[in-house]
């Protein structure tokens, strides 16, 4: 089970962050020892972050782009709907972050980690994310109990037929 996964004797001795829909609550998430990140997902306005803390207003940011958004091109967003309509966090980066963090700590950069509650958040780049078969030793450190069950991203393979509903 996930207490003993991670060490712990019992369940409720495990650690949430809770709330993540923003860069500065993800960064520091990041840099806690919770075991788990909660967040709300939602389609709103994805605003760039905001460098002075006396400008609350979502009106006096700029908005920034996504990738993934709806179908109608609203961006998916970390956002607690309906109290929250905007977010300097968007669904990608998060996933991506997440990932990244999950990837260093399983030993890929744990020197990296230390004095990032401040650092900028990015989605890692090609040459980050692995494309050929795994090596011999890839794939046994990959069977090791030690690597964390959500440090590798679910790749969904494209049908070759879209689904139609008469």
């Amino acid at each position: 089970d996930a207490a003993e996964y991670f060490g712990e004797n019992f369940a409720h001795r495990l650690r949430w962050a809770h709330a993540v829909n923003s860069l500065r609550v993800l960064r520091q998430a990041l840099c806690s020892n919770a075991h788990f990140v909660e967040a709300d997902v939602s389609a709103g306005t994805l605003m760039e972050e905001k460098q002075d803390p006396a400008s609350e207003s979502p009106k006096n940011a700029a908005t920034a782009e996504t990738s993934v958004a709806t179908s109608s091109k609203i961006p998916i967003i970390m956002a607690h709907y309906p109290t929250q309509r905007s977010s300097d966090l968007s669904f990608e980066l998060f996933v991506a972050a997440v990932l990244k963090h999950n990837a260093q700590v399983d030993g890929d950069g744990l020197d990296s980690l230390e004095n990032t509650a401040d650092a900028p958040l990015e989605a890692p780049t090609a040459t980050e994310v692995p494309t050929e078969a795994p090596t011999e030793a890839e794939a046994e450190a990959e069977a090791s109990p030690k690597r964390s069950p959500f440090s590798e991203p679910v790749l969904h393979q494209e049908q070759e037929e879209p689904l139609v509903r008469s």
